[in-house]
């Protein structure tokens, strides 16, 4: 009988977002249509979008835990905190990896659709931040991170585990501009899961840039709506030249005083399933 290999491979990973992707595609239309019909106030509204949410992504993550400890993986999701200095350090390298994919919103500028989609989601009241700043960060990062990445480099090389991961991330948000933010996200917050083994650590960062995303919409810029039109482009340049260096910067010193915790228990290989 064949060794039983850790979960997920990277196919069980895109397959185990398929029903979340069905709930967005399908039953959320539906849904939809359903609050339009009954006029539903916002506040209620809030409360049902919160808790199919939740209840979706719980769900996705009972599920795969099983399968995770099924497959011999009995070691539980680390929470491992990290000290401030590389909390700060971590914080800083996402802001600058957000200065820097500004120049992709300003050459492929979201659809009008999107944006109205965005501060819908946003304004939707206290409940949608909560669902936003804490709920999504909290259950998106024990799933993507906690679980399938977690599992990809106990069967991957850490390249492979953190390429794949961040691609179904981005996947996730079934939209490419959403997309694109999460999979350089995924790449970096991937890179300080394999580094530090810390879940906590990817909480935090997510649930800073959503906080950012919600406070930023609240701040007036006129008719620019990226960085680069704020600024121009020739003083946008300089910025993300100066990003560049801070980024590479946190990125060498993050290296040297982060020690990788997944090394002694990692079957590492490079073969893709399947």
């Amino acid at each position: 009988m064949s060794e039983t290999k850790p979960y997920p491979s990277i196919l069980q990973g895109f397959l185990l977002i398929i029903p979340y992707i069905a709930y967005q595609l399908l039953f959320y239309l539906g849904y939809k249509i359903f609050i339009t019909q009954f006029d539903i106030a916002s506040f209620s509204e809030s409360v049902l979008e919160g808790m199919l949410y939740i209840s979706m992504l719980t769900a996705l993550i009972l599920f795969a835990y099983r399968r995770r400890k099924q497959s011999g993986i009995n070691k539980g999701i680390s929470f491992t905190c990290v000290p401030v200095r590389i909390l700060v350090v971590s914080i800083v390298a996402m802001f600058c990896l957000d200065v820097m994919l500004d120049i992709f919103y300003y050459y492929f500028p979201p659809s009008e659709s999107f944006i109205d989609w965005m501060k819908e989601e946003i304004t939707g009241g206290w409940l949608s931040v909560l669902t936003i700043v804490v709920a999504a960060p909290v259950l998106e990062e024990i799933l993507m991170r906690g679980i399938i990445l977690d599992g990809f480099l106990k069967r991957y090389s850490p390249v492979v585990a953190i390429f794949w991961s961040a691609l179904i991330f981005a996947l996730f948000h079934l939209n490419i501009w959403q997309g694109v933010s999460a999979f350089s996200f995924g790449l970096l917050v991937g890179w300080l899961y394999w580094r530090s083994g810390s879940l906590l650590l990817c909480m935090i960062l997510h649930a800073f840039g959503n906080g950012l995303a919600v406070l930023l919409n609240d701040i007036d810029t006129g008719d620019a709506d990226t960085l680069t039109e704020l600024i121009g482009v020739g003083w946008y340049m300089i910025v993300f030249t100066i990003a560049i260096i801070i980024l590479i910067g946190c990125i060498r010193y993050l290296h040297k005083h982060l020690r990788s915790q997944r090394v002694e228990d990692t079957d590492i290989t490079a073969e893709l399933p399947v």
